[in-house]
């Protein structure tokens, strides 16, 4: 009898220093939850991180541009490519057009005729002729314009300029292209906006001057060499489309997704103002990371009621302001656009 107690209490007290199989599977469940919700947790940390590490160094490529900028910039001289029809365009015509003066027209690119009016239209053109001023290659009605005829004198633009008109009063309508806000005030503006032209002093023989006797040697290097034939432009350069409706993200704020955006970069572009075909040349300065609307460029990007071209010059002054929207990226799921702004003063004014 006393044998049969003892026996019991040894598998009473087995029962109670261990665990059951019930008990253990508990355990092991919950731990598990533990450790996945630790590794989730840790992920989600990392993914974060990671996105802000990306949002980090898209913000850098941003004021690494502003400097590439400043230093291409740096005792330059800025030029305002506007002029007028030789002579009359038919409508539908694509062998050529003839201009007054083509000074910082880029060898290629897209020009505005009659802008403001009812009969604006955008033009693309690959050749440019410069002995004849001739823009040839021609794309009629482009950026959703319609091709039509323009008469002898017509104002001509190339689409990347953007500069202050002189009313900035009361303006009449046809007059502006946008208003923009300003450190100085709302601005009413001709133009796109979406480049700037400009010559630098250079030094073609190697003298160890910028100067000669007819005063500062201007010009541009193309092709890795210095010719005052030269001529250079920073553009920007589309190579990607973003829609709203994609992305499920309203860009510019205006209360829809309806919108799609080109998304490129800013192109340095040189050529040979005498004749492009002694040489040209090309360069991206940032990675494709910045927006405009598609046909519809320098138009408001943040929904303020002002527009946003990403050049504006004021050639009496020197003034040049950059303003720059960025896709940067997502974070925790939230698209990310931000605004980017500096203003040079290019200490040698305009060239025209």
């Amino acid at each position: 009898m006393h044998i049969q107690k003892e026996r019991k209490r040894l598998v009473i007290r087995r029962l109670a220093s261990g665990f059951t199989l019930v008990e253990m599977m508990i355990a092991l469940t919950i731990v598990s939850i533990i450790l996945l919700a630790t590794a989730a947790s840790l992920q989600r940390e990392a993914e974060s991180v990671g996105q802000l590490q990306r949002l980090s160094y898209s913000e850098r490529l941003i004021q690494d541009l502003f400097t590439k900028i400043e230093q291409r910039l740096d005792f330059g001289q800025g030029i305002n490519p506007t002029t007028t029809l030789a002579s009359g365009l038919s409508g539908g015509g694509t062998a050529g057009l003839v201009i007054q003066d083509h000074l910082g027209f880029p060898y290629e690119g897209t020009i505005v005729i009659e802008p403001g009016t009812a009969s604006e239209e955008r033009v693309t053109y690959t050749t440019l002729a410069p002995n004849v001023s001739e823009l040839a290659q021609l794309t009629r009605g482009a950026r959703g314009t319609a091709s039509t005829g323009h008469p002898t004198n017509s104002l001509v633009l190339w689409e990347g300029v953007s500069f202050p008109i002189e009313n900035q009063i009361a303006p009449a309508a046809g007059t502006f292209d946008g208003q923009t806000d300003d450190l100085r005030g709302p601005v009413f503006y001709r133009g796109d906006g979406v480049g700037f032209t400009y010559r630098r002093p250079v030094d073609p023989a190697r003298t160890g001057t910028f100067i000669d006797a007819g005063g500062i040697r201007w010009g541009a290097t193309v092709g890795g060499a210095d010719t005052t034939d030269g001529c250079a432009c920073l553009v920007f350069s589309p190579i990607g489309v973003v829609t709203e409706a994609e992305r499920n993200f309203d860009i510019n704020n205006d209360g829809d997704l309806d919108d799609t955006f080109d998304l490129g970069g800013i192109s340095d572009l040189a050529w040979n103002a005498v004749d492009p075909a002694l040489g040209t040349s090309s360069l991206e300065l940032v990675s494709p990371i910045l927006l405009q609307e598609r046909d519809n460029y320098g138009s408001d990007l943040n929904g303020d009621g002002f527009d946003d071209p990403m050049f504006l010059w004021t050639p009496d002054s020197g003034r040049l302001r950059i303003r720059l929207f960025a896709l940067l990226g997502d974070v925790n799921g939230r698209e990310i656009v931000k605004r980017f702004e500096t203003v040079l003063y290019l200490r040698n004014g305009a060239a025209n």
